[in-house]
């Protein structure tokens, strides 16, 4: 097994973590220059690493090192839930809103609020499958996941003290008409 992430820090702890394990390889790389060669594996995945890069870029690397006829699985946050609109329409936005006013009213840097811009960009079903598809590959299953109607801060509260939540994460997932609902999205194509 193969893993890779653009942080040091990340590659140490997974090492750290799965130091008994037989037959890994982990290196730091970029998912937009993957430092291995064509075909070079079966199953790729890359969860919760798309929004945060140029995700044409990164599935062509995905699709260049995966061999023929293999499975690619990936995940990307859903621009279109309610949570999400809410989180990045209003929320965050309130957030900033707020810091900017308690540094009006001279509050102490270290008690503001604050919320840094992260750069996030998130593709609807729609638009990823299309770009699936214009490198060969073809979604076979799509399911959408962390179903939630609650919106930020609340849904926070409810899985702190939520035992079903954490216990049962399989419960927040769907891929009929509750989809809409679900934060994120993961797609598999061959």
């Amino acid at each position: 097994m193969t893993g890779c992430d653009q942080s040091a820090a990340m590659i140490k702890v997974a090492r750290e973590r799965l130091a008994d394990a037989a037959d890994l390889r982990l290196t730091v790389a970029d998912i937009e220059k993957l430092p291995f060669p064509e075909g070079s594996f079966d199953v790729v995945v890359a969860m919760g690493v798309l929004e945060y890069t140029d995700a044409r870029r990164a599935l062509r690397e995905l699709a260049r090192v995966l061999r023929p006829g293999g499975l690619v699985v990936v995940t990307m946050l859903n621009p279109r839930s309610p949570y999400r609109l809410f989180e990045w329409s209003v929320y965050w936005p309130a957030v900033r809103l707020l810091g900017r006013v308690e540094r009006w009213a001279g509050t102490p840097p270290e008690r503001r609020h604050a919320a840094s811009r992260t750069g996030i960009r998130a593709l609807s079903r729609r638009r990823l499958c299309r770009l699936l598809g214009d490198l060969g590959l073809r979604p076979v299953d799509i399911a959408y996941y962390d179903v939630t109607p609650l919106l930020p801060p609340f849904d926070r509260l409810v899985r702190r003290w939520s035992r079903r939540w954490r216990e049962h994460p399989e419960t927040t997932v769907s891929r009929g008409a509750r989809r809409c609902l679900g934060t994120a999205y993961v797609v598999a194509a061959r």
